[in-house]
């Protein structure tokens, strides 16, 4: 038989905010997270590039001691343009 090789390609997206979180149903539990910041985490994610992590500007506020980043302008819909970072690795100081 042929090899079949397959790549995976995922993209991480991160946004740093408040949520809502509960159980829904009574036979069949299932948890589920709601709010603004958790559909920009989303976005984040589904405007990211495959095989990297991109995290908003409130997040990389949050990391940017600790990690190198490459920043980038996106156009999404409803919010305008908006700054994220793709995270390229560990800074310096981190990586020893």
């Amino acid at each position: 038989g042929e090899d079949h090789e397959r790549v995976i390609q995922q993209r991480c997206g991160v946004h740093t905010g408040q949520c809502v979180a509960g159980v829904l149903g009574s036979t069949t539990l299932a948890y589920d997270i709601w709010g603004d910041d958790v559909t920009y985490a989303g976005l984040m994610e589904s405007n990211g590039v495959p095989g990297k992590v991109q995290v908003s500007s409130t997040t990389y506020s949050l990391i940017k001691q600790h990690f190198k980043a490459s920043p980038r302008e996106l156009k999404i819909k409803g919010h305008g343009l908006v700054s994220a970072y793709l995270i390229d690795g560990f800074n310096e100081a981190e990586a020893s």
